[in-house]
């Protein structure tokens, strides 16, 4: 399965539902990757998510070994 990691407005980043702190997210991928087949890596990030974050994020994926990387934009729910 690839993995989605979720960058928000506030700069906070999430592995699914979980909040991950960016000083740990390189350990945790570097570890998950080691054993999956599947290298891809998809960073979902609001469109009000300041871009150096997303940067950031885009850096320690590759950084852990992603084959593959995406970052896609969360649109808005209307209400």
């Amino acid at each position: 399965r690839k993995i989605v990691l979720t960058v928000a407005s506030d700069g906070k980043i999430y592995w699914g539902k979980n909040e991950v702190v960016k000083d740990k997210l390189l350990g945790l991928l570097i570890g998950y990757l080691a054993v999956s087949s599947n290298k891809i890596i998809v960073i979902d990030a609001d469109k009000d998510t300041p871009h150096g974050v997303v940067v950031e994020v885009l850096d320690i994926a590759r950084r852990a070994g992603a084959d593959k990387l995406y970052v896609s934009t969360i649109k808005k729910q209307k209400t």
